[in-house]
């Protein structure tokens, strides 16, 4: 099976994504990266931090995908 390096940020906090995942095809490596912005939400976007983002990298360094996850908040005061 193919390997797969998932590179993940949060704010400023980032994780190289050194240990790979072995993973049926690109696919399934795309669901992991959203699976993995949804538990990364749950657990960062109420600390404050706004924008979550995983790349998918190939055991060749090729980028295959990029997912990001943003929030905006308005206050609207009368």
């Amino acid at each position: 099976m193919p390997h797969y390096f998932f590179m993940t940020r949060a704010g400023a906090a980032v994780s190289d994504g050194i240990d790979p995942v072995e993973l049926p095809d690109d696919g399934t490596a795309l669901a992991e990266a959203i699976r993995s912005l949804g538990e990364m939400a749950k657990d960062e976007l109420p600390l404050g931090v706004r924008e979550i983002s995983v790349t998918v990298r190939t055991a060749q360094g090729k980028t295959i995908y990029d997912a990001r996850l943003a929030i905006s908040v308005t206050s609207r005061s009368d």
